[in-house]
This record gives C-alpha cells, structure tokens and sequence, in this order.
C-alpha cells in the first residue's frame, strides 16, 4: 500500500515539476518579460501603491506628493 502511495506520489512529483519547467520557458519567451526585466524599483513602488488604491482616483499629484519626486518624474 505504500509503495503504491509512494509510486503515486513521485509521478505527481515529476509532474508538477515538467509544468514548472514548461511555465518558466514560456515566461522566458514572453514579450512582456523584456518590459519587466527594464522596471525599476521606483516603478515597482508606484505600481504596489497604485494597487493598494485600486478603486480610488489616484492622480499625478497623489504620486508626485508620496514619492517626493517632480512632476516631470512623475510622468
């Protein structure tokens, strides 16, 4: 009985581990992986508090004022 389990268990295993390799392929082939790749930390932060605001009218002043950066920045 538990070899049976065992056996089970290692296929389910070896599975899970061939879709993980064929996602990662794929995510590496995808154009938008060039577009993350280039992001920046402060970009990163802009789009957590965007998400965080989700829902809200959020404003190139909002962004201006949390980040402390300059309205050309902002843009």
């Amino acid at each position: 009985m538990n070899k049976k389990r065992d056996e089970l268990q290692n296929k389910v295993a070896f599975s899970i581990r061939n879709v993980n390799i064929m996602m990662r392929r794929l995510a590496e082939k995808s154009p938008a992986k060039k577009q993350v790749d280039s992001a920046t930390g402060m970009h990163g932060y802009v789009m957590c508090y965007l998400s965080e605001h989700e829902g809200e009218d959020v404003f190139q002043r909002d962004v201006e004022k949390k980040f402390s950066i300059r309205r050309s920045t902002a843009t």
